[in-house]
């Protein structure tokens, strides 16, 4: 799978997906998750990213997926999910812990499962990202996926009302569970 992504992919995003990965194997481990497994969905995640918005749409239709108007305004949001539908139908992906972590590893979801926190926390935490609370972000995550995750949902909501614009509807649930879930 390296070579077809190496092949397929901008040099850029193909360093981001090893990045991703080795920070998702980590944390796997430091949680005691498969880190086979993770692997396998840090590895996925992105093979989708660098598509044009019309062939994202044009997946999305293929795979009869019904884009939420946000995903249909910004299909950049679709690669996870298509990438997602990609596996388990071309290359007979039938984890759906796996195939959960790729599909929401940009939004996340209500009811995320460990694997898909770990991929969404590496996907914002990777060595290569470049942000003030990145190393805060990480060492939180060695410490609690739920914190985590909590954490970097505050800080793109907060980016997020700067430039005018809201979560994802999924982003904004799952916020609030994991902050309902903190509260208990």
């Amino acid at each position: 799978m390296k070579t077809l992504l190496a092949r397929n992919l901008s040099q850029d995003r193909y360093l981001h997906i090893l990045s991703t990965m080795a920070t998702s194997v980590e944390l796997a481990k430091i949680h005691g998750l498969d880190e086979e497994r993770a692997e396998i969905a840090a590895l996925a995640h992105d093979v989708f990213r660098e598509l044009k918005a019309w062939q994202l749409l044009k997946l999305a239709k293929f795979y009869d997926y019904k884009p939420l108007d946000v995903e249909q305004n910004s299909p950049v949001l679709l690669h996870g999910p298509m990438a997602a539908y990609y596996l388990k139908k071309k290359w007979q992906v039938l984890d759906s812990e796996v195939l959960q972590a790729i599909e929401f590893h940009t939004t996340g979801c209500p009811g995320l499962k460990p694997l898909g926190q770990v991929l969404f926390i590496a996907d914002a935490v990777e060595p290569r990202r470049d942000y003030e609370l990145r190393e805060y972000f990480w060492q939180q995550a060695k410490m609690n996926l739920d914190l985590a995750c909590l954490l970097i949902l505050q800080d793109q909501k907060y980016y997020f009302a700067q430039e005018g614009r809201e979560l994802h509807p999924l982003s904004q649930l799952w916020l609030q569970e994991l902050q309902e879930n903190q509260s208990a």
